[in-house]
């Protein structure tokens, strides 16, 4: 079998070059040990992400709003969409993770981890996975004391030869009614992608950059723009990406991504659009995340974007 590189090495360091009650019960299905939950938890009862996984539940991206992924084809030299990228994650009593991707579980344990990611590399021939946490070291974005509603994960998953990637947001979510007369507001955080040619399965451009939304609750609409973009391990380029105004409905949004004329060119692109989706997290929408379904001309990618309320 021929190793793909792990997909995301840089994680977290990389931001730093850019700028009521569960509707299931507690247990991991998919990724955890016991029970099978319903998959949207909610902050008002749950609490913060670390709290609602140290009390037993799974946080899943059982949705496109909330995970994005690619395959790898080595076989045929090439990558596509996933249309349905399934993720899940519960702690597990080996101070780890147990992760399950598109149906494949991994079980990690706290040797697997090292800084922002765990990795368990079974060999040539053997499987491979990979999860890179976003949001800073993953013993303390696990860690009960941290006060974050979601996080933003990549990740790599070769179960031998048949190798995914992508994004996927997590965490605890707002009740649709914790919107309803909320002000208008702005959130400020980042934004990550990774564009493959869709003719090799191994040609991938990593970038990151700063993320700026508004939303107008009364109106129903939210947008925002990525400014700052940098190519990870390189120099800063010139462009932005705008996330076209999209209707909030419930806790949740899709809208379509437009890059601007000088991305395109500092990439040497000649069409590249795609889909932002996502959430409101906290008990009072005060966080969004989401992830980006990203296509051109030879171009597949995913993306994420997270940020809190300024």
């Amino acid at each position: 079998m021929r190793r793909y590189a792990p997909f995301f090495l840089i994680g977290f360091s990389a931001i730093l070059l850019a700028g009521c009650s569960s509707t299931g019960g507690g247990g991991a299905g998919g990724g955890g040990g016991g029970g099978t939950p319903s998959p949207a938890l909610f902050a008002a009862s749950a609490g913060t992400a670390s709290e609602a996984l140290a009390d037993g539940e799974t946080l899943m991206a059982y949705n496109s709003l909330m995970s994005s992924g690619v395959e790898h084809d080595f076989d045929a030299d090439e990558t596509r969409a996933l249309d349905d990228a399934t993720f899940s994650i519960a702690a597990n009593a080996e101070g780890g993770l147990d992760v399950t991707i598109d149906g494949v579980p991994y079980s990690f344990t706290a040797a697997d981890i090292s800084g922002g990611a765990l990795e368990f590399d079974g060999g040539a021939g053997g499987p491979y996975y990979r999860l890179d946490s976003w949001d800073g070291d993953v013993v303390d974005v696990l860690d009960v004391s941290s006060t974050a509603h979601h996080q933003v994960w990549s990740y790599f998953w070769d179960p031998a030869g048949e190798a995914t990637s992508g994004f996927a947001v997590v965490g605890t979510e707002a009740m649709p009614d914790a919107l309803e007369g909320k002000a208008n507001a702005t959130y400020s955080g980042f934004a990550a992608a990774a564009l493959t040619d869709s003719a090799t399965f191994n040609d991938t451009t990593r970038i990151v950059g700063d993320l700026t939304m508004a939303a107008d609750f009364n109106a129903g609409q939210i947008s925002g723009l990525v400014d700052n973009i940098e190519v990870l391990g390189a120099a800063a380029v010139s462009g932005t990406v705008a996330l076209n105004s999209a209707a909030i409905s419930g806790t949740g949004f899709t809208g379509t991504i437009t890059p601007d004329s000088d991305l395109l060119t500092a990439f040497s692109l000649d069409n590249l659009g795609g889909t932002y989706s996502g959430k409101f997290y906290g008990a009072n929408g005060q966080e969004v995340g989401g992830v980006m379904a990203i296509s051109g001309d030879e171009t597949v990618g995913t993306g994420a974007f997270s940020g809190t309320q300024d």
